[in-house]
């Protein structure tokens, strides 16, 4: 377990992630077509792995999680469930761009980015990006982010990746 902890740059996020989200949806509840595109192309690449949380969670949820990190950047004290959402998006960021890269360049890239990640690129992230455990990427990104943590994948899957909400 590494001491993973976020500053005032990444609660900002936090916060501006949910209020996009949380825009998205309540303009969509008024009547609104579909996000443009740019919008939702924006969101997942500074947050991949948001879009499922916004397909997923209900407004209510998304609204009690803008407030909560609202107050935790303005308090400066995080939850740990934001601990593990930050993570997960920033690791994802780092697996996805590493595999635009071919065979070793995966490795190499995410070498190269070590120093300046958000989070701990370790041997296993690594390895994981390289030939990812039943070819499956995100759920050997929950595990990494469990680990750095000491959280449990399946909380931390059901936070990042929660249930599909009623329709």
């Amino acid at each position: 377990m590494t001491s993973l902890r976020l500053d005032e740059r990444a609660l900002s996020a936090l916060v501006e992630k949910y209020r996009a989200m949380v825009a998205l949806r309540l303009s969509h509840a008024r009547g609104m077509p579909s996000a443009p595109r740019e919008e939702l192309q924006r969101l997942a690449t500074a947050f991949p792995g948001a879009l499922a949380e916004l397909d997923r969670l209900p407004t209510t949820e998304l609204l009690d999680r803008l407030t909560a990190v609202e107050e935790a950047a303005r308090e400066g004290s995080a939850q740990r469930w934001m601990l593990y959402v930050f993570a997960f998006h920033a690791a994802l960021r780092e697996a996805l761009l590493a595999r635009g890269q071919r065979g070793e360049g995966r490795r190499t890239a995410l070498e190269e980015r070590r120093a300046n990640a958000a989070v701990p690129i370790d041997e296993e992230l690594i390895m994981a990006v390289e030939r990812p455990p039943g070819g499956r990427l995100v759920p050997a990104i929950i595990e990494a982010v469990a680990r750095w943590t000491g959280g449990d994948a399946k909380d931390i899957d059901a936070i990042v990746r929660p249930p599909r909400r009623p329709r």
